[in-house]
């Protein structure tokens, strides 16, 4: 219900989103995709990277099943489905890509930060963090923030997310040792996707402005 019911609303800016640097996955790339609910996203990027291993982390076996289901289309990818969070994951693996898209922000900020610094640990030095989700921030209440008022209460109907409000999300990758590399926004800014780069030891890269996508797009 969910994905038909975001897709519903805010059209093809959420998986664009979702989608806007797969160009920047080198080959053979091991990734990690946390909380990927149906897995709609596996088929695309194994059209761009058909060499790349996949770690799949979803907690719903519905999902997983779905994701599964996604995954049987694609010959030769090379996927490890892991039912659970992040406890779960191999000890003492690291990972050259992690995607969070529309999953960091299911958590109170605090547990938020604690999930953010897991997930750097095992980020490899030079790794990419491809990240997705709502941006309402600034003073006050518009149809932005009601919107994603609306998105929590109907979240809430299905699952047992721990976030009951929206918090500026973005801002726990700042107390982290990591730098922007691209930024894009979508749907009057509501949407926010950022590529974030593990630096390799006495490296830095250029920060990069953002750009805005129309709403529907």
């Amino acid at each position: 219900m969910y994905d038909p019911l975001m897709f519903m609303v805010f059209g093809r800016s959420i998986r664009a989103c979702q989608l806007a640097y797969l160009d920047q996955i080198p080959p053979r790339a091991h990734l990690l995709i946390v909380g990927g609910g149906t897995g709609w996203i596996i088929p695309r990027l194994w059209q761009k990277h058909p060499q790349v291993h996949i770690t799949y982390l979803e907690i719903a076996p519905r999902m997983i099943q779905k994701a599964q289901a996604y995954a049987s289309s694609c010959s030769g990818l090379s996927i490890q489905f892991i039912q659970g969070d992040l406890s779960d994951l191999p000890h003492g693996v690291s990972y050259d890509i992690i995607f969070t898209h529309f999953f960091i922000d299911l958590f109170v900020p605090a547990q938020a930060e604690e999930i953010a610094a897991r997930l750097y640990r095992q980020l490899k030095p030079g790794g990419q963090w491809h990240y997705a989700d709502f941006l309402a921030s600034g003073q006050g209440w518009d149809w932005r923030k009601a919107l994603i008022w609306l998105m929590y209460r109907i979240a809430r109907l299905g699952s047992t997310i721990e976030a009951t409000r929206y918090w500026e999300y973005s801002k726990i990758f700042q107390k982290l040792t990591l730098e922007k590399e691209k930024e894009d926004f979508y749907y009057s800014k509501m949407i926010q996707s950022l590529l974030w780069i593990k630096p390799l030891l006495g490296r830095t890269y250029p920060r990069v402005a953002g750009h805005t996508k129309p709403p529907g797009q």
